[in-house]
Order: structure tokens, then sequence, then C-alpha cells
């Protein structure tokens, strides 16, 4: 292989090195957005298909209903405190419905999400 093909592989894969941990750092950014958005909007009134988003399937179903989404991540909050992370998650979903892609962001950066969560609004949800 020559060394001008070699010098080309090294700085693509340099550069996807790089912007690996920089692209995950915006998409959390961009997610804290998205909850506190979340947390200033208490309309009432989801997307209608969101009336029967599923917050959690076992052992009786828990949709979403009326819930707006400021109460989505209260809820959100409430669970994870009680230790029902999974139920928490779904109430994040819950509150980003329709958009799938920030959900299944939101479960790669659950961790994260959790820990923003908690720091931010913890002491404000009874």
């Amino acid at each position: 292989m020559g060394r001008a093909v070699k010098l080309f592989l090294l700085a693509n894969l340099f550069s996807l090195v790089i912007a690996g941990p920089a692209s995950a750092a915006g998409d959390q950014a961009d997610l804290f957005h998205r909850i506190e958005a979340m947390w200033q909007d208490t309309d009432p009134v989801p997307h209608e298909h969101c009336l029967s988003f599923i917050v959690k399937a076992w052992a009786d179903q828990l949709l979403r209903g009326r819930i707006s989404p400021h109460d989505c991540v209260a809820f959100a909050v409430r669970e994870y405190r009680k230790g029902d992370h999974e139920q928490a998650l779904g109430w994040l979903q819950a509150g980003l419905c329709p958009n799938r892609e920030a959900q299944q962001q939101l479960v790669r950066q659950a961790p994260a999400v959790f820990q923003f969560l908690l720091t931010t609004y913890g002491t404000q949800v009874p």
C-alpha cells in the first residue's frame, strides 16, 4: 500500500476518533435542551398518536394519556427516585413523543440523562 493511501486512511481514522466524542457531546447537549423544553411545556394536549404511548407495558399497561411534557419529566423524576428506572425512562420517552430519534438517543444516553434530570429538576419535584 502506498504512503499516500496510508496517510489518507490514517487521517480518516483520526477524524472519526475525534468526531465521535464531539458528536456524542453535541447529541447529549441537544437531548438536555429537549428535556428543558419539556419542563417548560405545560400544554396537556400531546400529539394525537402520543395519547396511547405506552409508558410501561408490564404488568398493567400504563399509557401517557393527556399528560403534559412537564408532567412527564416530573413523573420520570419520581419514578427514578422510587427505583423504577424503566418507567422513568418511559415517561421521558412519552414526553418526547412522536420524535423517535430523540427517544432512541435518550436510551443511549440514559445514565447522563438521569444525572441531569436529578441535578436540574430533583429539588423542584416533590
